[in-house]
Order: C-alpha cells, then structure tokens, then sequence
C-alpha cells in the first residue's frame, strides 16, 4: 500500500527553539471502551517558544524506521514529535485507536496533531474524526512520504487538506482582494494589477494584439455534415509582420437554425479536419461535434498549432506562424517578459473570436472556449485576457493554468515538471523553479480575471499531476470577485465527491471518475451548466 501522509491542522509560529537528539518513551492510553493503545512517542528535547507539530505514526509493528534524526530539522521553530502505534487489525478499530492517542497527546501536549499513515487508514481515521470530535483538529493535509532532505520535511506544515479532502491553503497565500471592496475598485484599480502580474511573470507580453492585415476567407464550401444536421466549412485567416506571412485554419460547425446561435471554440493539437471525427488521430482531443450541434450550439475546431509549434517541435528559430511574423526570432534569446507558446496559443483563439464578430449566425455574446491539459491553461488565459469570452472551460489544466501553487501537493506537477517545456512561458516564470510558494501571486488571480462571466473548472479523479484539489481551492478562492458583482462563484458546500457536478453559481466545478483526458461525459457537463446559465437554444423562435 502506498503511504500517504495526512497532516491535521496548521499552527505557524516564530520563535527560538533549540533541539538535541529523540529519545523515547513509551505511552499508553485506555479508551472510554477500556481498551489500551500502546505506542512508543520519539521526541527531541525541544525548549521552544513557537508551537510544536506532533505527528503520530501508525505505520504498523514493523515500522523500525524511526526518524528523530530528523524530527527536529523544520524552520521556524516548529519542533516535531513522532509517535509510532502498533496497530489493530481492522481499519475502522486502526482508527479509533489513533484517535485516542491523538486526543490524548492533543491534550497533554497542547500542540496540533499530525498523524503519518498509509493512506486508507488515514481516511479512515478521517471519517472516524468528523464523526467523533470535530474541533479537536482543524484540518487536513495529504502528500506523499516526505523526502529524507530538510525541504522535504518542511512540507509538513507547509499546508493542509480538509477532512472532505479540500485544501486549506498556506496563510502567505498572495492575497487577491487586499483592499478592494466594490467592483469599481476591482476593475480600475486592483484587476490591473493582477492582469500585470500574470503577464509579466507567467503568460509574457504579447507583441500584437490583432493584427492590421488580419483577413479570413471561407476556403471550402459549406455542406452538410453530422448526417444532416449541421453546415460545415472551413475558414482562413491570413496576416503578416516583420517576419513575414503567416495563416491559420479553423473549421465551423453550424447547426440549421435561422437564429445566430452560442458557439463553443475546442482548442486542441489535432487537426481541425479531424476533430468531430471519432476514429481519427488523437482521440483525445476529440471534438464532439454532434453533440454540441444536438444542443442547438455551433462548434468550432481549431488546433493550437496553427499559431505555433509545440516545445518539443518548435525549433530555436521560428520558421512558422505567429512567432515566425512577430517574434521572438530565437526563443532560447527571450528577454524576460516575451511570451511563451500558452499565451500564443491564447492569442490564436482570440483571432478566432475577431471572425466570429463577422459572422452574424453565431452569437458572439454567447463565445465558450474549451481546452484540456496545456490547452486548458491556454484556454483559462484566453478568458482571463479577452473579454469576449463568455464561458471558460479548462480540463485537468493543472499547474500554469488553474491549480493553486501554495497548495502544496507533491504527486501534482511543479513549475521544474514544466520547464523541460520551456518555451510555454515568459523565461521570468522560471525563476520560480523549486520557489513554487513564493510565487508574488497564484492561479487564482487568473481565474479571478474571467469574472463576472462564466467559468468553468473540471477535474479527473485519477489525474493526481493536475492536483484536483489545487484546481478546487483556486475556484473558491476566485469566488469573491463574482461576488464584487452580486453573483455566485463556486456554491460548494464541501469538496465534491466523484461525478459530483456543482453549476448553481458562476464557476462550475466537476471532478469525474478517470484519467487526464476530455471525455464525453465531461462535454455534456459543460453543455448543461451552459444552458443551466441561459444558453438554451431549444426555446428560441425561429
């Protein structure tokens, strides 16, 4: 079984402490039932004026690996104290006995309680909590064994999972909303700052907006498609700079409806003229087009590397669009603020949206964009930067897109994971390799930037990179800017179990059973909250 460490409560402190190697000493506590847990508790000679984290193992009677050669490593004047439990057979008697001890200890010791377990115990031991004393620990923590490096330790107490699995994020968190208290601050002032922020130290400045010779061209005639009930046919657009010339293809799908309908824009690297197509190259990235169409809506297929190349494709110097015409004309030459391939990407959906505008059977007030994995980060920054954007949907977008950094989940990706691609973004976002929560800001800020339209933020359950739980505490740590509106942002009670679908408010939030991919059933969820916020076409008149 793997171990899982769940850490319960955060309690930071500053001040003096001073430690000398563990000793032990045995511990034994009768239960209320009258049965006795006995447990060994290693503890550094600790004199400290800050708190102390107690953490208790429960590990099992083998586990000899006793480890008060680091207990006392942590910064900060928190000390550590390990206790090791011999456990009984049986998960739910395996987690009333670890609460006794913890209880016992909690209150002897006066330190928040900590406890290192494999994994099903844990949650075990985590039910068994809510049910028996909720208030004697304030929160939960998951992450994996630590390493034997002090960093790794420090880990520890850097962060907290709730009991219901949701993040309880670190107290140095960038603050998004420091002053601001109306949504006149909020757009004069305070998001102004935060798009800066983004730009500037993620995404990178982009050197054009639309460009002046911007022109598109219906290049195939338009026939029926989805057996029978769509018009398809492919647009191009073509413009130039000081590199020279460049074009982009995209292809429509349009329901036969004589009213301009809602569109969603699938932003993936697959062919456009593949995408609706079931059997075709990367599956994945298939574009439902049929069902999008069955809905009332218009779709659009556009691959992303019409605007550039991927990281391992991209050569040093550009040969191909938007960076071939506009630069930067070595990307291993980049000054610190030059936007990366997201944030190309991004500016290529844009330029999709400037020939919706032209084109009167879609409605360009009703513009959703979709993209999962890198193209999820891509499509969080086309909301977050052009306006136009109606609905915003991401799909296990991860870190760079809508996972929150300061939440520190070490099976989900980091800034380093990514910087083997590292022309996604601006070179000043490096930087923050192995500084993940230092970061001047966090994921939230960019989701915040889609307000008060439509977003939405879904999830896989066994997708542990994307950091589920870093993408649902961002949500709801974005939700205060709909608010500013007198809108709804992420309604959660708790964090959502599997297939759970939240829409009542603004930010809607699924977290479906599999792996890291767009599904069907992810499709339909996006359909439904987009209708749950008035895109329903089936009552228009003709």
């Amino acid at each position: 079984m793997k171990s899982m460490i769940t850490v319960f409560g955060l309690l930071f402190g500053v001040g003096l402490f001073y430690a000398h190697p563990a000793t032990a000493t045995s511990y034994a506590v009768t239960r209320s039932d009258g049965r006795v847990v006995n447990g060994e508790i290693f503890y550094p000679k600790v004199q400290s004026e800050a708190p102390a984290v107690l953490m208790l193992s429960s590990i099992g009677p083998d586990s000899s690996h006793v480890r008060e050669d680091r207990a006392w490593r942590l910064a900060d004047g928190q000390a550590v104290l390990l206790g090791d439990v011999t456990l009984s057979n049986g998960l739910e008697r395996a987690a009333s006995d670890i609460l006794g001890l913890a209880e016992d200890l909690a209150q002897k010791t006066r330190v928040p309680v900590a406890l290192d377990s494999e994994g099903e115990i844990v949650r075990a031991a985590a039910v068994a909590y809510s049910k028996a004393r909720p208030g004697l620990i304030s929160g939960f923590w998951m992450t994996d064994p630590p390493s034997n490096d002090e960093g790794g330790w420090r880990r520890l107490v850097s962060g907290a999972l709730r009991p219901d699995g949701s993040i309880l994020p670190d107290r140095n968190l960038p603050a998004l909303l420091p002053d601001v208290l109306t949504k006149e601050s909020w757009e004069s002032n305070r998001r102004p700052q935060v798009l800066k922020s983004l730009v500037g130290n993620e995404f990178g400045v982009r050197p054009v907006d639309r460009p002046g010779d911007l022109h598109f061209d219906i290049v195939s005639g338009e026939r029926e498609a989805l057996d029978g009930k769509a018009w398809t046919f492919l647009v191009r657009g073509t413009y130039s700079g000081p590199g020279g010339d460049a074009e982009m293809n995209f292809r429509v799908y349009r329901p036969k409806r004589n009213r301009p309908v809602p569109v969603f824009v699938h932003i993936a690297p697959r062919p456009s003229d593949t995408a609706a197509d079931a059997n075709g190259p990367n599956p994945r990235y298939r574009l439902p087009a049929s069902e999008i169409v069955s809905r009332g809506f218009a779709a659009i297929s556009f691959d992303t590397l019409e605007t550039a190349l991927d990281w391992k494709a991209l050569p040093r110097v550009p040969t191909s669009g938007v960076f071939k015409v506009y630069g930067p004309h070595d990307m291993e030459r980049r000054e610190a603020h030059d936007w990366g391939i997201i944030s190309a990407w991004s500016w290529g959906v844009s330029r999709v949206i400037d020939w919706i505008e032209t084109y009167p059977q879609i409605d360009a007030t009703r513009i959703a964009v979709v993209g999962l994995s890198r193209n999820g980060k891509a499509a969080l920054a086309t909301g977050a930067f052009d306006v136009r954007v109606a609905l915003t949907v991401s799909c296990c977008s991860g870190t760079g897109g809508a996972k929150l950094n300061y939440a520190d989940l070490p099976q989900s990706e980091h800034i380093r994971d990514m910087a083997i691609a590292k022309y996604w973004f601006a070179p000043a976002y490096w930087k923050w390799m192995d500084h993940d929560r230092e970061l001047p800001f966090d994921q939230h800020w960019l989701l915040a930037l889609v307000a008060p339209r439509l977003l939405y933020v879904s999830s896989a359950a066994d997708d542990a990179w994307a950091g589920q739980p870093g993408e649902f505490a961002s949500a709801q740590l974005a939700s205060p800017v709909w608010e500013l509106y007198g809108k709804k942002g992420l309604v959660a009670a708790a964090y959502p179990k599997d297939e759970e679908t939240l829409h009542d408010g603004c930010i809607g939030y699924h977290r479906r059973r599999g792996p890291h991919s767009i599904l069907l059933s992810d499709w339909t969820r996006y359909l439904d909250f987009a209708e749950r916020h008035g895109w329903s076409v089936t009552k228009d008149k003709e």
